[in-house]
């Protein structure tokens, strides 16, 4: 096998456990959002959680945190793994100068940069002293929707995305 055929398949192999790693932490980014959100609501209702398996992870994680601030960390990682995956698409697409079958993963990847900008907008506006804080805005009927979707399209563009690499790796080892 030649020395270029590896290199593309070890970049794709790295590509689509950055992409796996990124689907994985917006799941845990989405879960940790829902928790936080059940705790306001438990907190001032003095009632119980609806989403009971988000919460009570959001209550262990919040516990592990040296200062309680789980969707701070939460946040964080979310943003790390999303640089991770954009640097490693990058360097993939350097290594593989060449076009490949990227129509959908890129659809899919700028939907999913569009949602989540929508998330993090919804959470500047509806969060503690924002434009529709305690609005019609700020219930679950909207947030979890959106959050749902938001982490939907992010695991389905990588998903999409790791496809897309695996294809290109293929046709690369098998021309060259």
């Amino acid at each position: 096998m030649e020395q270029a055929t590896v290199e593309l398949r070890a970049s794709a192999r790295v590509l689509v456990l950055a992409l796996s790693l990124w689907a994985i932490l917006d799941v845990f980014h989405t879960i940790m959002a829902v928790g936080h959100y059940e705790d306001r609501i438990t907190v001032v209702t003095h009632g119980s959680a609806d989403v009971v398996p988000a919460w009570l992870a959001y209550e262990v994680w919040q516990q592990l945190m040296p200062r309680g601030d789980a969707t701070i960390v939460a946040d964080r990682f979310w943003i790390a793994g999303s640089v991770v995956a954009a640097v490693a698409v990058v360097i993939w697409l350097v290594r593989t100068r060449r076009n490949a079958a990227w129509a959908w993963a890129w659809a899919s990847v700028l939907i999913a940069v569009l949602v989540q900008g929508l998330f993090w907008v919804y959470q500047a506006v509806t969060s503690a002293g924002g434009a529709f804080d305690k609005t019609a805005l700020d219930t679950r009927w909207v947030a979890y929707p959106l959050w749902t979707v938001a982490s939907l399209v992010t695991v389905l563009a990588a998903i999409r995305t790791a496809r897309a690499v695996r294809q290109a790796a293929r046709q690369g080892s098998a021309g060259a």
